[in-house]
């Protein structure tokens, strides 16, 4: 019985949050009231309006992350590639040596039914609008050449 009223009430605080816009702090709510009510339902709602409150804020590395978080509810797929193109142009803009930026997307975590993630490079030279860039993950192992033999790139298995 005690149990309910405290769930009932972090429930009307959770509400109360939405209602005043404290999308973050409601999705924490609504997160730890697990399934109590509709909290599981309005959840989505909540990640969602605060994904793009993150984007008017043009915080858009935060941004795409929420948006992707939501597998596709609403158009939030749409959002996200949205989001990530302008987070790519802004963070290339101003990225420096050592810096992080997404660009490009490549299968990575085996689920082809979400689609391609992101792919996260390292800057590790910058001259002008020029960059030189390593993938922080391995994104794919093939082999160089399909037989143990000498080979050059121009002829070898790999390059075909």
């Amino acid at each position: 019985m005690c149990e309910n009223i405290i769930k009932e009430q972090k429930y009307e605080n959770a509400l109360s949050l939405v209602n005043e816009g404290k999308y973050k702090s409601a999705i924490a709510e609504f997160t730890a009231l697990d399934g109590y009510k509709d909290s599981k339902e309005r959840l989505p709602e909540c990640k969602y309006a605060y994904a793009s409150e993150l984007f008017n804020e043009e915080k858009y590395k935060d941004a795409v992350t929420w948006f992707m978080s939501l597998n596709g509810f609403r158009d939030s797929k749409e959002r996200a590639e949205e989001t990530y193109i302008r987070h790519k142009e802004e963070q290339l803009k101003t990225a420096d040596v050592g810096d992080y930026v997404l660009f490009g997307t490549y299968e990575q975590d085996d689920e082809t039914s979400d689609g391609e993630e992101y792919i996260e490079w390292r800057v590790l030279e910058k001259n002008g609008d020029n960059m030189l860039l390593i993938s922080v993950y391995a994104l794919d192992c093939q082999k160089y050449n399909s037989e143990d033999t000498y080979i050059t790139w121009e002829t070898c298995s790999l390059r075909t």
